[in-house]
C-alpha cells in the first residue's frame, strides 16, 4: 500500500510552523497518491496551510 505525506507549512499566532503531517489515506498504486496529493494540494487545504513538499512512499505496514 503506498500513503502520502507531506510538509504543510501554516500561519498559527503570528508564527510560522511546518510540520510533516503522516495522511492516514492508503493507495492501491503510486500514482493514485500522487493525484490526491496534488487535489489535496490545490482544493483540501484551508486558507492558512500550505503543501510546500509532499511526496508518497510504500508502506508494508497497511491496515488492509
Amino acid at each position: 500500500m503506498w500513503k502520502a505525506m507531506a510538509l504543510v507549512c501554516m500561519i498559527e499566532n503570528g508564527e510560522t510552523k511546518c510540520p510533516t503531517e503522516l495522511f492516514d489515506t492508503e493507495f492501491e498504486s503510486k500514482n493514485e497518491c500522487e493525484v490526491w496529493l496534488t487535489r489535496k494540494r490545490f482544493y483540501g487545504m484551508p486558507r492558512n496551510k500550505k503543501i510546500v513538499l509532499d511526496d508518497c512512499y510504500f508502506s508494508s505496514n497497511s491496515s488492509k
